[in-house]
């Protein structure tokens, strides 16, 4: 089974539900833009522009993540 997830985080709280779904479904079709089977976060601030950006989360061991290997 092969997925794609997009997780948007936030420093303040968004400005709407809105905003907070559109930012994670953005990073969701980064995701599958990415090769598909991958996690892509960023973390936001109150205003929605990006501060950080990270990619993952842990996952199975030797397992792809992007372009690099889970240890």
């Amino acid at each position: 089974m092969r997925f794609s997830v997009g997780v948007a985080s936030f420093l303040k709280s968004p400005l709407s539900v809105d905003a907070a779904i559109k930012a994670a479904d953005d990073l969701m079709y980064k995701a599958k833009a990415g090769g598909k089977n991958d996690i892509v976060h960023e973390l936001f601030n109150m205003a929605g522009d990006v501060t950080l950006q990270t990619a993952g989360a842990s996952r199975r061991p030797g397992r792809r993540m992007g372009d690099r290997t889970i240890p």
